[in-house]
């Protein structure tokens, strides 16, 4: 059921990915480059094909650190909640991180690039953050969330994560931002102007 669910949402991401770019062209907001969605596209493929070289050791690492959790949650609400609350956090940490420190900010700047903002830009993927982000989520599995539970938040979190990375305006009630990210924030996130730079990390 996990697999399925996971693909109906990047079948839906890729949708409104044609979505954008079709109003895109008939609108002739030039939110779109040939060339850059090539490079987005093909980040994106990269990042794939090392995600899958890395998945076993990663999902071996963490299964490994569950082995020495230090609590579990027995309410499966509370279970998928915190996990995914959690996950966010870290997450947060990493991408931090990517920003502040010159080696990960050195990989992380690729996503950065791009002269373009729209749903292809979520895809412009940091090569090489699989080789290093399991380190960032083995609290998860001390924590004690199992591994598959751990790639399937992760998976869920940056698939909405994707779906922000546009300069259509989606109007949301402001309690919303409040809470969690909007495609206002992260335009913000991705400006290029000194006073805006390095904020709006989640």
């Amino acid at each position: 059921k996990r697999s399925e669910a996971a693909a109906v949402l990047v079948i839906a991401l890729v949708v409104l990915t044609l979505v954008e770019m079709g109003l895109s062209y008939f609108e002739n907001r030039k939110f779109y480059e040939k060339r850059d969605t090539f490079t987005n596209i093909y980040l994106t493929l990269l990042a794939f094909v090392l995600n899958l070289a890395v998945k076993t050791s990663t999902f071996v690492i963490l299964d490994y650190a569950w082995n020495f959790r230090l609590f579990e949650i027995k309410n499966a609400v509370a279970y998928w909640l915190i996990l995914v609350v959690v996950q966010d956090f870290l997450y947060w940490v990493l991408h931090y991180v990517g920003h502040y420190c010159r080696l990960f900010w050195a990989m992380h700047v690729t996503h950065h690039s791009s002269e373009h903002f729209n749903l292809t830009t979520g895809f412009r993927s940091t090569v090489f953050e699989p080789l290093y982000r399991v380190f960032f989520y083995l609290p998860l599995a001390l924590m004690g969330f199992n591994a598959i539970d751990i790639l399937y938040a992760y998976l869920l979190t940056q698939l909405y994560g994707n779906i922000f990375h546009t300069q259509y305006q989606v109007n949301l009630p402001k309690w919303y931002g409040r809470i969690f990210v909007t495609p206002s924030h992260h335009r913000v996130h991705h400006a290029r102007n000194p006073l805006y730079m390095d904020t709006n990390f989640c």
